[in-house]
C-alpha cells in the first residue's frame, strides 16, 4: 500500500522486473487464512484490513483491500480449525456490524436533516452542509466479504 505498491503500478517496471508482475501478497494471505487457529488468530488476520479500510478515502486501496478479503475467504474453507458454527458466528458478527453502523448513520443523516431545517426556517441564510461524514466509508466491503462467505458456505 505504500510506495513499493505505487512502484509496482508504474508500466516500465513491471515490464522489465520479473518481481514486479505478480503480486503474491493475496495469497500470503489465503495461506495464513488457510494456517491459522480460527478461534485464537483470525479476528487479528481480519482486524488490518478492517483498519484499513476505515481509513483509506482511495478507491484503489479499498479493490485491493477486497482482493485480500477475497483471498482470506479462499483461504477460510480450507482452514479444518475452521467450523460451520464458527462461521457463522463471523458471517453474522460482520453484517450485524454493518447493519448498524448503516441505522446508525441513517438516523444522524435525519437528525441533521432536522437541525439544518430548523436553522433555516429561523433564518433566511444557506443551509450548511448535509452530508454527514461516514464513520466507515468501506463497511460495504466486510459486508460483502461476510455475505461471499455465507454463499460459498451454504454451497459446499
Amino acid at each position: 500500500f505504500g510506495q513499493v505498491s505505487e512502484e509496482r503500478e508504474v508500466d516500465k517496471i513491471a515490464a522489465s522486473m520479473k518481481e514486479a508482475r505478480t503480486c503474491m501478497s493475496y495469497s500470503s494471505f489465503q495461506i495464513l487464512a488457510q494456517g491459522i487457529s480460527f478461534r485464537q488468530q483470525f479476528w487479528h488476520l481480519l482486524q488490518p484490513v478492517r483498519s484499513r479500510l476505515e481509513n483509506s478515502q482511495q478507491y484503489s486501496i479499498a479493490q485491493k483491500l477486497e482482493g485480500i478479503l477475497a483471498s482470506i475467504s479462499q483461504g477460510l474453507f480450507l482452514n479444518p480449525s475452521a467450523s460451520a458454527e464458527d462461521i457463522l458466528v463471523l458471517v453474522h458478527t460482520l453484517i450485524e456490524d454493518g447493519v448498524t453502523m448503516e441505522f446508525e448513520e441513517q438516523k444522524a443523516y435525519e437528525s441533521n436533516k432536522q437541525t439544518v431545517g430548523l436553522v433555516q426556517a429561523s433564518t433566511s441564510r444557506a443551509a450548511p452542509n448535509l452530508a454527514t461524514k461516514r464513520k466507515e466509508v468501506n463497511q460495504h466491503f466486510l459486508t460483502a466479504f461476510a455475505l461471499r462467505v455465507l454463499s460459498y458456505g451454504l454451497k459446499h
